[in-house]
Formats: C-alpha cells, sequence, structure tokens
C-alpha cells in the first residue's frame, strides 16, 4: 500500500485524498491550521445579545450539485452525500445597477429569455452565444468528465477574455455587466478574467443548478475528511512543514515546525506551492520546479466583513440571498477602486446567509460583504494594522447602513478578514485566495497542471488547472486523485512488463511508418482527417492521411490538425511511459486545428497509446546467421565433385539442426526460410543422388538454381533477410513499410548474387578451373547488407 502526505487541507487535497483513500492508498493530510478546510471552513462568536453565532468562512454559492452531473456525481461516490445536503438557491444572483434589482435565475433557458427580454436587439447574437455554452457545457461533461477525453471545444475559449468572447456576439457594455456580475467571484473583471475559466463556472451555476449547502462550507471539508478516515486516513493538525528532503527529482520526506518527520512514497501541496518549494534545496530539480509558478501573476484578495445580527436579515430589508452592487458604466467595472482600496466605491457582495441555509444560525442573523482587496493596502505594523481594520469595518459599515438603513442598531458581532487574514490562515502569498490570476494568459491548459516535474510530486489546490473557486478546486483534487492512479497503474504495467527504457531506440520517420502501420482501421473508417506531426527538436514533419478504413503517409499540406512536441515525448507516449491526455494537458503537446478530429488520435493509434510496449530481446548480431546458414551451400559448391552426395547432405541437415538447436539463442529458434530451402535442397541433393546418379552426375550442379528460384517467389512475402534482421530491432520498427522495404532490396541482392553466380560458375564456365573464383561475388552481398540497411534508416 503506497503511501500519500497531502500537505494542506483544502477542499483541494481533502477531494484528492478522499479519492485515494478510497483507491487503497494510505492517507496522512498535515494542515498548520487548528481545523482543516483551508477557506471552506466555518468559525463561531458569541454576539453582544449572548447568542452563538456561526460564520462561513468563504462559502457564497457552488454550482453543478445537480444529481447527474460531474461534480455531484463525482463526490456522490466519496460518500459525501447525504453527510452534505445541497441547498437551492432562490436565483443564482441579483445585481444592483442604475437604481434596478435584476434577478438572475439560475436556469439556462430562463437566464437566455431574460436577456432577450432586456436586449431585444440582440436577440441573434445572444442565442448564438447561448448555443456555444451549451456546446462547451457538453464536451465538458459529456467527453472531459464522462469519457476523460482530450477536451473538443474549450480551445475556443482559451484565448479570450470574457469581454472579447462576449462582444463576438453582443458588444454590448450593459449585456456585459449583467452577464459578468459573478466577476468578483473569480478576481478579474470582465476586461481581464478568462473566458474560459468564467464560462465553466457560469455553466456550473446555470445548467448544473445554483446551490449552498446545509451547515456551511466546513461540511463538506467535514464530510471529504470522514471519507479519508473511514479508510484509516490521519490528519496532523497545527503542524507546519518547513522543509521538504528531495534528493534527485523525488521527495523523500516533510518536516514540521514541532521536527515531527513525515516519510511518503507521493506526495500532494494542497496550497501555495511557492512557499514549500522555497522549503526544499536548491538544485536543478527544484529550479525546474519553481519555474512552473514564478514569475506568474498572483490574483486578488479579498476582505469580507462578516456581520452578526440579532435576528435574520430578512426582518431588516436584506430580502435577497445574493446582492452584486454594480456602480459602474461603459467597460468599467470598478476594479480601479479595488486597487486603490477605496472601499466606499469598490464593486461590493453581501450575501444573506438565513436565506441559504436556515438552520445555520436559527436565532441570530448571519450576512457578509465582500470586497476585492491587495495586501499592499493593508500594513505590516500591528498597531497600523489594527487602526486600519477598525478604520475599514466602519466604512464598510456605514455602507451597509447605507443600503439597509433598517440594521442600524441590530448588530450584535462584528468580524473583518483581510488580506492578511487570507495569508495567515492558508499561507498563500498576498493572501491570493484564486491563487494565480484567473487570467486569459493563466487559465485552461496555460494554468500549471497537477502534475510537477518532480517525480512523485502532485498539486491539489487553486494554483494549479482549472483554477480557483470552490467548484474549481474541487476538480482539481480529482485531477490530482486520478492522475495518481493513473500514473501509479502504467508503473505497476511498465514493471510487469521489465524495464522498459524511455530512451529513443528508433528514427523518427521509422516509429512513424511504424504507427501508420498499426494503426486502427476501423476507426479510420469513422474519420475523414489529415494530420501533420512535427517533432520540434527535430524540426521535421510527418503527414497522414486517414479516411475509408485507410492510413497512410500523406503528401506536405495544410493538415486538419497540427501536432507538434518533442519526438521523445512521442516516442513516450508510444511506449506508454506517458500518457498522451497528460501531456496534453502539460503542454508538452501541443495541438492546432480541428479538435474534435485530434480527438480520435488516441483511438487511430490505440496500440502505441494504450498500454507500455513490453521490452523486447534484441540481438545486435542477429544477421551473422545468414552466411553462417549458407555454410553447407559454400562446402558444397567448393567440394561437390570431390565428395560423395551423401557426405555433403548429411552434413548440411546436421549443420541446420546444429544451428536451429545450439547456436541460435532460443529467442531466435524459429526455422528460417533460407534454413527451410537448405534443408530442403540438400534432402533432395541426396534422394537425386542415390535414385538418378547417372542424371545427378550429369545435371546435379543445377541444385544451385534451386536458392535464387526459390527465394525469388518468397521475396514479396517474406523477404530472407527480414527474418534475420527483424530480431536486431523493435517489433514496431520490423512492421514498417520502410523495414520491408530495406528487407526485400537486400533478400533481391542476393538472389542476384546466387542468380549471377549460377550462371558464371554452373552455366557459361562449368568445368573450367578457374570458374570457382566467381563465388567471390557474395562479397557483394555482404557488403550491401552491412551498408545499405544504415544509408536507408538515415
Amino acid at each position: 500500500m503506497k503511501k500519500v502526505i497531502i500537505v494542506g487541507s483544502g477542499l483541494g487535497g481533502l477531494t484528492s485524498g478522499a479519492t485515494l483513500a478510497k483507491a487503497g492508498y494510505q492517507v496522512e493530510v498535515i494542515e498548520q491550521h487548528f481545523q482543516l478546510g483551508g477557506y471552506a471552513t466555518n468559525f463561531y462568536r458569541k454576539g453582544s445579545d449572548g447568542k452563538k453565532i456561526t460564520y462561513d468562512a468563504s462559502l457564497h454559492g457552488i454550482g453543478n450539485l445537480q444529481k447527474g452531473r460531474y461534480l455531484y456525481d463525482r463526490l456522490e461516490k466519496l460518500d459525501v452525500f447525504p453527510k452534505v445536503k445541497p441547498l437551492r438557491k432562490p436565483e443564482c444572483g441579483t445585481v444592483v445597477r442604475n437604481g434596478e434589482l435584476i434577478d438572475i435565475p439560475d436556469s439556462f433557458d430562463a437566464y437566455k429569455n431574460l436577456m432577450n427580454e432586456r436586449y431585444p436587439n440582440h436577440k441573434e447574437g445572444i442565442a448564438a452565444l447561448f448555443e456555444e455554452l451549451r456546446k462547451l457545457d457538453r464536451d465538458m461533461e459529456e467527453n472531459v468528465y464522462g469519457k476523460n477525453t482530450i477536451p473538443q471545444y474549450f480551445s475556443r475559449f482559451e484565448s479570450f477574455t470574457l469581454k472579447e468572447y462576449v462582444y463576438q456576439y453582443v458588444p454590448n457594455e450593459d449585456f456585459l455587466h449583467e452577464f459578468g456580475f459573478l466577476w468578483l467571484y473569480y478576481g478579474l473583471d470582465p476586461n481581464r478574467v478568462s473566458a474560459l475559466y468564467y464560462c465553466l463556472a457560469w455553466l456550473g451555476y446555470h445548467i448544473g443548478g445554483t446551490y449552498y449547502v446545509q451547515g456551511g462550507g466546513y461540511s463538506i471539508s467535514k464530510a471529504l475528511f470522514e471519507t479519508i478516515q473511514a479508510h484509516n486516513g490521519i490528519l496532523h493538525k497545527s503542524e507546519k512543514v518547513v522543509e521538504v528532503v528531495q534528493e534527485g527529482g523525488v521527495v523523500k520526506k516533510v518536516i514540521t515546525h514541532k521536527g515531527n518527520t513525515y516519510e511518503g512514497d507521493i506526495f500532494i501541496f494542497s496550497g501555495a506551492p511557492m512557499p514549500l518549494l522555497d522549503s526544499m534545496t536548491d538544485n536543478e530539480y527544484t529550479r525546474k520546479e519553481k519555474q512552473r509558478f514564478e514569475q506568474k501573476e498572483l490574483g486578488v484578495s479579498l476582505t469580507q466583513l462578516y456581520v452578526g445580527l440579532d435576528q435574520a436579515p430578512q426582518a431588516y430589508g436584506v430580502v435577497k440571498a445574493d446582492y452584486f452592487y454594480d456602480l459602474y458604466k461603459g467597460l468599467d467595472f470598478g476594479f480601479s477602486h479595488i486597487e486603490n482600496a477605496n472601499y466606499e466605491e469598490t464593486p461590493l457582495g453581501i450575501v444573506n446567509y438565513n436565506l441559504l441555509d436556515e438552520t445555520l444560525n436559527p436565532e441570530a442573523g448571519f450576512l457578509a460583504l465582500t470586497v476585492g482587496d491587495y495586501i499592499a493596502n493593508w500594513p505590516e505594523d500591528t498597531q497600523a494594522y489594527k487602526a486600519k481594520k477598525e478604520e475599514v469595518t466602519q466604512r464598510l459599515l456605514k455602507r451597509l447602513y447605507g443600503l439597509f438603513p433598517q440594521i442600524e442598531g441590530h448588530v450584535t458581532s462584528l468580524e473583518l478578514g483581510t488580506p492578511r487574514t487570507m495569508q495567515r490562515y492558508t499561507l498563500n502569498p498576498v493572501g491570493a485566495v484564486y491563487g494565480l490570476a484567473q487570467s486569459s494568459e493563466l487559465c485552461g491548459l496555460s494554468r500549471p497542471d497537477v502534475k510537477g516535474t518532480l517525480d512523485n510530486l502532485y498539486y491539489a489546490s487553486a494554483w494549479v488547472q482549472p483554477g480557483g473557486g470552490y467548484e474549481g478546486v474541487i476538480i482539481s483534487g480529482f485531477n490530482c486523485g486520478d492522475r495518481i492512479i493513473k500514473d501509479e497503474e502504467r508503473k505497476a504495467k511498465m514493471k510487469q512488463s521489465s524495464t522498459v527504457s524511455n530512451k529513443v531506440t528508433m528514427p523518427s520517420n521509422i516509429y512513424v511508418e511504424g504507427m501508420i502501420e498499426q494503426a486502427n482501421r476501423e476507426v479510420a473508417k469513422q474519420v475523414t482527417a489529415s494530420y501533420e506531426l512535427h517533432f520540434t527538436d527535430e524540426n521535421k514533419s510527418y503527414f497522414i492521411e486517414v479516411g475509408n478504413g485507410k492510413v497512410s503517409k500523406g503528401k506536405e499540406k495544410q493538415a486538419d490538425v497540427v501536432i507538434s512536441c518533442t519526438y521523445d515525448v512521442w516516442f513516450q507516449i508510444g511506449q506508454g511511459q506517458l500518457d498522451g491526455e497528460d501531456a496534453f494537458r502539460q503542454k508538452l503537446l501541443n495541438v492546432k486545428g480541428d479538435m474534435a478530429k485530434f480527438a480520435y488520435v488516441p483511438q487511430l493509434f490505440q496500440s502505441q497509446a494504450s498500454e507500455p510496449v513490453k521490452e523486447e530481446k534484441l540481438y545486435r548480431f542477429a544477421t551473422i546467421y545468414i552466411p553462417l546458414t549458407l555454410v553447407p551451400w559454400i562446402a558444397y559448391w567448393i567440394l561437390r565433385d570431390h565428395i560423395y552426395p551423401f557426405a555433403i547432405s548429411a552434413f548440411a541437415i546436421v549443420w541446420i539442426v546444429l544451428i536451429q538447436h545450439i547456436l541460435k539463442p532460443k529467442g531466435m529458434r524459429r526455422v528460417t526460410q533460407l534454413e527451410g530451402i537448405t534443408t530442403f535442397s540438400f534432402v533432395l541433393n541426396w534422394f537425386w543422388a542415390v535414385i538418378a546418379p547417372t542424371c545427378y552426375a550429369q545435371y546435379g550442379h543445377f541444385l544451385s538454381a534451386l536458392l535464387p528460384i526459390l527465394l525469388c517467389i518468397s521475396i514479396f512475402h517474406n523477404p530472407m533477410s527480414g527474418e534475420y534482421s527483424c530480431y536486431t530491432m523493435p517489433q514496431m520498427m520490423v512492421k514498417s513499410k520502410l523495414f520491408r522495404k530495406i528487407n526485400r532490396r537486400i533478400t533481391f541482392v542476393w538472389i542476384l548474387v546466387f542468380a549471377i553466380q549460377f550462371l558464371l560458375v554452373d552455366i557459361v564456365f562449368y568445368g573450367f578451373e578457374f570458374a570457382p573464383i566467381f563465388y567471390a561475388i557474395e562479397i557483394v552481398g555482404i557488403l550491401f547488407s552491412i551498408i545499405y540497411p544504415k544509408k536507408a534508416l538515415k
């Protein structure tokens, strides 16, 4: 049983831990805080009226908890339900803009109808936009999540900001404000937030349903850890990892501030990577790992004012669950107010938790005000920081009273969480709650993958794919757990099938030839496409045509799909050492063109990508058995006029048996054509000499003609030299057309050598004393067999 050490107990780490614990791994979680969950936690305060108030630290809403959706189904498999009860929100949110309250429905069709009513001049664009969104959702739910295949559709969103993408369909500023109202929860406004990330989250709400969970965000964390615990998992609380020990690209152990050491086989960082990577010894492995996260933009932080009331906020006019205050015009979304710490004008979200979950605080009221913020707005000096906290608390409270005057006089508890609070409790640098910025430059495949460059290091957090937020982090946990299981299964297969060298063992042209030769012709009936396979390290391109059940080399042209990677990466995929989908997600393999046609590649070349290739025993000197098998013929040509036919025939048969069962290694003991022809010829030689000695004495020398004649008959079926050289190289190379072409030519040269030799020795100069000198023509065959293959393979 392999041991997994998870550093940090955020939702990503707990989700990956629960996934692995259920799969039979031994899981240990190390958490620096006294309570698990990271941001997905609750805390408690007593109000001035003596009532206990439960504060949810972060959860405002989560999408995709509708039964049948990927997120729900995966959490259900981890035994999260019914420990966690999803509560459907009355609407996705309420946008307050230009004095109007706009309730945003969580239903896809209802939202589309609302937008059509509000923007009748853009119905056509709205229809096209919503259709694109539906296609994206279908691709993710059915293909990426459902079948674990490479995404075919999200590349259309990946390089755009939300504004750029929406404006292709609905170039209207007011529409963008209303469609992009959730941006505060993703850290960048529509001018910069990734269209892909925003739209995936949007679909989670508007197709998968908008939910809160009973008991707050901590109930999810607690349920996940209970699954880990049920499978003998362990939690070490209040232990901060201060050193990660790495040797030769492999993490060995972590050491905590208490001096405790935890060793493991696999390590998962569930939190900010850089503090942990900085604790490693500086070497080439650590530097390579750090490069994945260094010099990348960090996401925004948040400031939240937690407000306890003497009764539910509804009593004081807060009748919606989620308010989003948008005070801005044009393409201004107020982000400059976040940067300048202008708390009176900054974009604001207000959540009424009593409407989300009436059981959370049945005797008290709880609402939260959320604004974007940066740690640079907060002083490091303790006294100055406390003064700033009090100042900002009053400024936000004043803003709350301005919006809901009836609340004044009913506040029983106040707690302000700042970017420094976020940093202190989660160790996220600058309190970046979303990890790296969720911009178009750092989203999709441009965001670091869950697999690290260190051999046994993985990540499950907002810092890696797909990104921040409850849903994003949970999915990163699923991706991390699944990747570990898949990697370990691959390693086990590799071990069972013996050690496979990760070194390239054949030229790229041969490899591609073999790949085409072994392609799945049934799949080729389902798609018509042209592919360009470009190996960046060799600066070579190979073109492949697929269609009508055929896969063949194509001519250089504009291909439907261009696949770019190093030959080494492609070879590792073929050897089963690297998963093709993982290589795609890690951007080791880049794709341009029709993603739907690219999705057929793993199926077309499944024999290369599905499982590890077994190590093959190669015999470097296998072709030496060609001249050895010719020894009886050489003896016959030299001695036929001086020795009885029975003796030479007996020698030939014994010699072939000797080669077959003693001289040849066990792996090569298949009877070859040359051995078969030799045995047949000399058995015939003996019978002919015994049955018709007079005829044999006159025409026996014509036996030499059998060798080129029989080889000529079999050349197109199975070239003679190929039966020996196939043992000198991997099977994939042997199955290539080039291999057959090379050996067909070598065999043809040998046929010519034997034929010319027969004509010169046994026809033209038969009986002449110097005739045997023409046997030296075999040197031509030997030299050609040595030189030609090397040149042809280049």
